[in-house]
């Protein structure tokens, strides 16, 4: 995609992205070393090694999120469902 987008004049530090997710959900998982964690790490070097600007991020915690992506006004939406560990 990155190459595509080169193609028509657009560099990767003209792009601004999101970070959503990364929840830990069990509560007998420590959340620093979590799946979720460990994949909001990655996204986070990959962006920075690509150059790209995090405009948001919305990581972390014990619950899921609802997203909503407006196309036509590049906004996102997200809606936070917090709870405690399973």
């Amino acid at each position: 995609m990155l190459d595509g987008l080169g193609r028509v004049g657009i560099s990767d530090s003209m792009l601004v992205a999101s970070i959503v997710g990364g929840a830990c959900q069990l509560r007998d998982f420590d959340s620093a070393t979590s799946v979720g964690a460990r994949n909001v790490a990655v996204a986070r070097e990959w962006l920075k090694r690509h150059a790209i600007h995090v405009g948001h991020e919305n990581v972390g915690g014990a619950g899921g999120r609802t997203l909503t992506y407006f196309t036509a006004t590049g906004q996102l939406s997200v809606r936070d469902h917090q709870s405690n560990p399973a």
